[in-house]
């Protein structure tokens, strides 16, 4: 048996983000190592839209099964790859963050694909391989007869979980395109892991309005395994910065102390982490150093604590310049991230946000900004929001591909006071005197989020 696990490439109109194609498909990584351990004998392709484009991966199709994980920039690309492998009689099966919160819909709507592979899908998908019945796995979705049928949630121990097979894939092309899109960076040969698994914020709260992750739960790796995977990476492909894609690497004070604490002596890769801004004080800020963070993403997302208060971040104006000020003065870089179009964004507001980035940029270690317009993404609550309103559910209740522009305009339209086309305004504003922009964008041009679609 043949499998290919498929990234699609980013839809047309889609800007790419300032990473893109720059790190391998961390979860089909994944999904590799648990092929291999559970079926060895089946042969694994993983496939990189970012890297071989649309066009040549449809000409790579071929295999028995094929796994497509989309995200809502992908999904059109993603129907274009299931059409294609059905054709030629492969057995379709998707997964990630936008085919689980859809589910039911993608099945309805979409008979070219046979399964959804919903939340932790490694060990469920594998099973399918073998030969292992839908009804006796956990974590998956299919038809029978006009019936979507779902079996029981699982989430997967990231305790036990094995290192993302990276032998499936050649690293050259990713650093180059690394260099290329990076040509000042001191790093030249990226890579990315992820040593937690859900946000806290989001267990605990429901999570920011715009967030459509999909893990219930919020699990963590041994720290020493997490090493052990960077010292891996070190000496096997002499990697110099790291990408860890955990939502907040300080969600746990105490496992990132104990984090700290286990970094080996004889590797020292720099790292980019994500972090939420109430998470960083002078003790965290200590300890990024310790590990040679060299950037941390914050999700500012407004410079008006009303405005954050009603997207549910948790957060406010003073936490995010303070975080930024810790950050900068142990020289450590900082990624802000904005969303324009919370609820109730107004000229006020945004106006608010722009002299918070004035501000951040005046501190002098800010080499890139994310400015995107909110994208009501599959199972965030902001989606939720949209289908509470009669006219707004009859266009999008039924629906698993949306119109990028239309949903964004609809979400402005009907929850803040701004127009669309100020907001547009206010972002080419943000990037003045910015190295680095970054958020996604249509050639309309429409701008969507950025952090909160899965660039694992």
């Amino acid at each position: 048996m043949r499998v290919q696990l498929v990234q699609p490439a980013v839809g047309d109109g889609n800007e790419r983000l300032c990473r893109s194609g720059c790190f391998p498909p961390l979860g089909l990584l994944y999904l590799a190592r648990s092929i291999a351990e559970t079926v060895p004998d089946i042969e694994v392709e993983v496939l990189d839209g970012e890297v071989l484009g649309q066009d040549g991966l449809i000409a790579r199709l071929g295999a028995d099964v094929v796994g497509v994980g989309p995200t809502i920039l992908t999904y059109r690309n993603a129907l274009s790859i299931a059409t294609r492998a059905k054709a030629m009689r492969a057995q379709v099966v998707f997964g990630g963050h936008h085919a689980t919160a859809l589910a039911s819909k993608v099945l309805t709507n979409r008979h070219e694909i046979d399964f959804v592979v919903r939340y932790d899908g490694e060990a469920t998908f594998a099973n399918l391989l073998c030969g292992r019945s839908a009804y006796s796995l956990p974590n998956i979705a299919w038809r029978s007869a006009d019936t979507v049928v779902f079996s029981q949630a699982r989430e997967a121990d990231v305790r036990t979980t094995r290192a993302p097979r990276r032998d499936c894939i050649e690293p050259a092309p990713y650093w180059r395109n690394w260099r290329n899109q990076h040509p000042t960076s001191p790093f030249t040969r990226p890579a990315s892991i992820c040593s937690q698994k859900g946000c806290p914020w989001k267990v605990s709260t429901g999570g920011c309005i715009l967030c459509g992750r999909t893990a219930r739960e919020w699990r963590v790796r041994p720290p020493s395994d997490v090493w052990n995977e960077v010292t891996g990476l070190v000496h096997d492909y002499g990697t110099d910065f790291i990408w860890d894609t955990s939502d907040s690497i300080l969600s746990s004070r105490q496992w990132f102390e104990t984090f700290v604490r286990a970094k080996p002596r004889n590797i020292d890769p720099a790292f980019l982490f994500f972090a939420r801004v109430d998470e960083i004080d002078a003790t965290t800020v200590r300890h990024l150093a310790r590990v040679n963070a060299y950037e941390v993403f914050l999700g500012i997302e407004s410079g008006d604590s009303r405005i954050l208060k009603q997207a549910r971040k948790g957060t406010t104006v003073r936490q995010n310049l303070a975080a930024a000020r810790s950050l900068a003065s142990a020289g450590i870089r900082v990624f802000p991230s904005l969303v324009l179009g919370l609820p109730g964004e107004c000229r006020e507001s945004l106006l608010n946000s722009l002299l918070l980035v004035r501000e951040l940029l005046a501190l002098g270690n800010v080499d890139a900004l994310s400015v995107s317009v909110l994208m009501p993404l599959p199972g965030s609550p902001a989606l939720d929001l949209i289908l509470s309103v009669p006219e707004l559910a009859a266009k999008y209740g039924n629906a698993d591909d949306f119109e990028l522009e239309s949903l964004q305009r609809d979400w402005v339209k009907h929850f803040c006071a701004a127009s669309f086309d100020e907001l547009l305004q206010m972002r080419e504003e943000m990037f003045v005197g910015v190295p680095t922009r970054s958020g996604h964008c249509t050639k309309s041009p429409t701008f969507s989020a950025s952090r909160s679609v899965d660039v694992a």
